[in-house]
């Protein structure tokens, strides 16, 4: 069947892999002989601070028209390209783009596989963004790699997708290689999971999860979210045009999963509305060891829950400012405490009320993320929207604080309501009211949303709009819970063998990584034994010794001088953690309790 006929249309030679140079090719056939501006975004969608400046990665831009011949064009202070045309008919704008270390929000090309991000790939002419297009890969280093793409593929024409605009093509990704794949129909939508790469894990119980493994428990995810968040259309917009004939009109979820091989880079997911992107680097090791039950394949499970969570949270229900279609430039936002902070509590929802963890397991994660957030509290007396508004710094508190907000506004409204409603209760109403409009909800309209089900104005006053800490022991008490404090536990890893591998010491409230023989001080995590010992000022400094006391632990640094470059040997000592938050029940809950409990973690 042939390709659709679009006014846009994109080709990627991959024949560039030795100087790791993607070159692209958009061919635009727009009316009118007016100059076109051409941009390449700024930033990829759901990613303002780590995807920013993608025009620094492109070179060698070059414009012709249908004939060959070259079209003048200049460079705009706002960084777009202005051509000039003097006649009707097509244009052909290319350039390379350079590929460096992976990430989900930028491309990579190397002999091994090649990654697109559309957004850090695909230009788009301004005014034009709702011009359909199509997508082709060609120069395939080897005959052998297949193509996997969140975007639909057209019938019978390898290698090509299509996107409907240029939103859905900047919020896309192409992964060619030789992948391990898996699949199956669920609900009616085909799910997908494809792997790249190998395990970088080593010292955990569960070191690798294959394909097959993570389709299984997305499969439950799935089943999960579409019965208590409803059908979503398979078109993000709520008025879209149908499919024109040679596209492929089967729904379809794709998640592609790399394993990365390397203690750089940390470990991430990116969210799209027809699939989303995991990298699991070895830095994960830590938090899969403590968190996730020592185990690569619950770790990754979280990680789906949470992308997941983004198709309605950010792709169908949208905020101004990290949801913008305006990917020019970074956008302030106030609602990343939801768009991020929400989403993080409604993945570990999902993933209980799917069966993949059980109660025990849920609480002891939200009592980590409790014992996170004192520590945030205690340095960065701040509410989720001031942190939302912090993100382009490089603030990411709006995670844990807009995570245990939901928490409490979940518990809030279930004793209101005597468990009756809850914080989803609040989603499905964003979702009928703003889902697919593209119209951004604001913080009153949560608060209208969920006053409407029981009067929970102080929670919006206290926790959102003030910056009072969130009272877990009354929150908690709802449904018969209390903080306690535990025994902090050592982890197989343990504080002895701080120099033998990539691991967290919760102990000390530090991260180290192993490259080659050599220890590394990564982190600190603030409010901990180390920060208050002022450790965070050895970040970055390899640990040249270690030893542990009944009560502390000395670590021992060489710090070099700045101006004279010789070396100072220096010893800090951190007293040992041997308490941390955990949530516990009450000696004799009652039955309005019991109720609660029921409705929250049944």
């Amino acid at each position: 069947m042939e390709a659709p006929s679009t006014p846009i249309n994109y080709r990627v030679d991959l024949s560039g892999v030795q100087q790791r140079l993607l070159r692209v090719s958009m061919t635009a056939d727009m009316p009118g002989t007016d100059p076109l501006d051409v941009v390449l975004p700024f930033v990829t969608p759901g990613s303002p601070v780590n995807s920013r400046n993608h025009p620094g990665h492109l070179s060698r831009l070059q414009v012709t028209d249908a004939q060959g011949h070259d079209l003048p064009f200049d460079k705009l202070e706002t960084g777009d390209w202005r051509i000039q045309r003097h006649v009707t008919g097509p244009i052909q704008v290319s350039y390379d783009l350079s590929s460096g270390d992976f990430a989900t929000v930028v491309d990579q090309l190397t002999p091994e596989h090649a990654y697109l991000n559309g957004a850090a790939t695909f230009t788009y002419v301004k005014g034009h963004q709702d011009a359909p297009a199509t997508v082709s890969v060609e120069g395939v280093p080897d005959p052998h790699w297949k193509g996997s793409s969140t975007l639909r593929p057209l019938t019978g024409q390898p290698l090509s997708w299509y996107a409907p605009d240029y939103q859905e093509l900047a919020d896309s990704n192409i992964e060619v290689s030789n992948f391990d794949t898996a699949r199956r129909v669920v609900d009616g939508t085909e799910l997908v999971v494809l792997q790249h790469g190998t395990s970088p894990y080593q010292h955990l119980h569960v070191n690798a999860a294959t394909p097959a493994q993570n389709l299984d428990d997305f499969a439950r995810l799935w089943k999960t979210f579409n019965a208590d968040y409803g059908p979503f259309p398979d078109s993000r917009w709520r008025s879209s045009p149908p499919l024109p004939a040679g596209v492929d009109p089967n729904p379809r979820y794709v998640i592609q999963k790399h394993y990365i091989r390397t203690d750089r880079g940390l470990s991430s997911g990116l969210e799209h509305y027809h699939g989303h992107d995991l990298a699991f680097a070895s830095s994960a090791e830590p938090a899969a060891q403590r968190l996730f039950d020592d185990s690569t394949r619950v770790a990754e499970a979280a990680t789906m829950a949470h992308e997941l969570g983004h198709r309605l949270l950010a792709k169908y229900v949208q905020h101004a400012g990290i949801d913008s279609s305006d990917l020019s430039n970074d956008h302030a936002s106030r609602g990343l405490w939801l768009t991020e902070g929400i989403t993080e509590w409604l993945g570990p929802t999902l993933e209980l009320r799917s069966g993949l963890i059980g109660p025990e397991q849920y609480l002891r994660r939200q009592a980590d993320k409790i014992a996170r957030y004192q520590d945030e509290m205690a340095t960065n007396t701040t509410n989720g929207e001031d942190d939302s508004l912090d993100a382009s710094t490089g603030n990411a508190d709006y995670y844990i604080k807009g995570s245990l907000v939901g928490l409490g506004l979940d518990l809030e409204l279930r004793h209101a309501t005597g468990g009756a409603q809850g914080m989803r209760d609040v989603l499905l109403g964003l979702k009928n009211e703003f889902g697919g409009t593209g119209q951004g909800w604001t913080l009153d309209d949560v608060e209208r949303i969920a006053c409407g089900m029981a009067d929970v104005h102080s929670f919006f006053s206290d926790y959102l709009r003030d910056r009072k800490p969130l009272d877990f022991n009354k929150l908690l008490g709802y449904a018969g819970y209390e903080m306690k404090t535990a025994p902090v536990a050592a982890g197989p890893h343990g504080l002895q063998q701080i120099a033998q591998g990539t691991h967290a010491v919760t102990e000390l409230g530090i991260t180290v990584t192993r490259q080659g023989e050599v220890s590394t001080l990564a982190g600190v995590r603030p409010g901990g034994p180390a920060w208050t010992a002022g450790l965070g000022a050895y970040v970055g400094l390899p640990i040249k010794s270690y030893s542990v006391q009944e009560q502390e632990a000395s670590l021992g640094f060489s710090r070099p001088d700045p101006f004279t470059g010789d070396r100072h040997d220096e010893s800090v000592s951190v007293p040992l953690q041997k308490e941390a938050p955990a949530i516990a029940s009450v000696a004799a809950p009652t039955p309005d309790q019991w109720r609660i409990r029921q409705a929250w973690l049944g």
